[in-house]
């Protein structure tokens, strides 16, 4: 389906510089039908007018001449705009488009911001849009006149997007994209899932398999391959999730092994909870994502716990038996 949906994005793409104003119509229509389509037709897009600079250059990309369609698209020359036919098989279309990461060597790309280990950002974007950028994470943006596409390559980030109905905000997680005009939600992405919480407004989300959900304020989603659990957040739910943005961390009935692992988002060497009976019990609190050590005395205080920091600089918890 994903293949199917790429070739003809590309097909489109090529198509529509010499669309008359309906089949234009019949274009535009088809991308903004769902983030999926919107995201294909930009990557195809992009590739076409990279190719195009390409074969100025010189350079000439195959093609599968045994199931090949031809499609008229203008060509620019020396003396003004002629027409020419051009062999594009579906196989080459989805191969232009996979093109996309090497040939933007030779014109502007994404704009990238990422984080450090421990080091939590905010970046204010073109568009008054504001992103806030969590520990060890990277965002890539593309803005264009008619769309505004980010890429969460690793971790996890917040988006306060400014309104413009005109221009959809669309953020890619792996397979995941999720839509929003004027909204405030949060996306981390681990190995297994895409975890969402949204604060303000609606987002749409679609997932690889093409199944789609609304999320309102308030709720989250969990977003594994060919599902979306959607579900309401308590308040102390939605804290938790969100205060990194304040460089905090929020334990309310959080697990010491939870716990630990938030911890160690930010640390370069990690805890470890050596003794596997004390890794279920259940701790609160409010530390800043640098206040390990605050933590670790009050589990010593409030626990009984014993604390040992090695040679390596790891630390083990134990309990005292």
């Amino acid at each position: 389906m994903k293949a199917d949906i790429e070739a003809k994005a590309a097909t489109l793409a090529i198509r529509l510089p010499d669309a008359g104003e309906a089949e234009r119509a019949d274009i535009m229509a088809w991308v903004a039908q769902n983030p999926v389509h919107a995201v294909a037709f930009a990557r195809a897009e992009s590739a076409w007018k990279d190719s195009e600079r390409l074969k100025a250059l010189g350079f000439d990309l195959p093609a599968d001449e045994d199931s090949a369609d031809e499609v008229i698209v203008p060509v620019e020359t020396g003396k003004g705009i002629s027409r020419r036919t051009v062999v594009l098989s579906s196989v080459a279309a989805i191969a232009l488009a996979g093109l996309l990461p090497a040939i933007r060597m030779l014109g502007p790309g994404p704009e990238s911001f990422s984080t450090q280990l421990g080091e939590v950002r905010e970046v204010r974007l073109a568009d008054g849009s504001v992103l806030h950028i969590n520990t060890d994470s990277e965002v890539q943006v593309t803005f264009s006149k008619d769309r505004r596409l980010l890429r969460l390559v690793r971790g996890e980030a917040s988006f306060d997007v400014a309104h413009d109905t005109a221009r959809p905000f669309d953020v890619e997680a792996g397979d995941t994209v999720t839509r929003a005009v004027g909204t405030r939600f949060t996306i981390r992405r681990r190995e297994d899932d895409v975890e969402l919480t949204v604060t303000e407004g609606i987002v749409s989300v679609r997932d690889g398999t093409g199944q789609e959900a609304r999320v309102a304020a308030g709720h989250g989603a969990q977003i594994t391959p060919g599902a979306i659990a959607a579900a309401a957040l308590d308040p102390q739910t939605i804290a938790r999730r969100t205060a990194w943005q304040d460089r905090m961390l929020e334990f309310d009935g959080l697990t010491i092994g939870e716990a630990v692992a938030e911890f160690n988002r930010y640390r370069p060497l990690p805890i470890v909870v050596a003794d596997p009976s004390i890794a279920s019990l259940r701790v609160g609190g409010r530390f800043g994502v640098a206040e390990s050590d605050k933590f670790l005395g009050a589990l010593q205080a409030g626990f009984g716990l014993k604390v040992i920091e090695r040679a390596d600089g790891k630390v083990e918890i134990l309990s005292k038996q």
